[in-house]
């Protein structure tokens, strides 16, 4: 993750610029579940991130997924505020 905003550096223990891995914290319905884990253990839902957070994919670790992307690529990452 790239240019992660001051107050979540603070409230997570991480720096302007970290590795995540892309999470799904429960499988209940009708819920917010997905988020990222970072390298410390803290975690975070997608809905706690700011829009437009910016992102830089390493690797997609599916084998269905997998050529889909090419590795390193940038994606903006633009959340509706709910």
């Amino acid at each position: 993750m790239l240019d992660i905003p001051d107050h979540l550096q603070r409230s997570l223990g991480v720096g302007a610029v970290e590795e995540a891995t892309f999470i799904e914290k429960s499988f209940e319905e009708f819920a917010y579940r997905d988020g990222v884990r970072f390298a410390n253990g803290r975690e975070i839902l997608l809905q706690g991130l700011r829009c437009g957070q910016r992102v830089e994919v390493l690797s997609l670790d599916s084998e269905e997924s997998e050529s889909e992307l090419p590795t390193g690529v940038s994606i903006p990452v633009d959340w509706p505020v709910l």
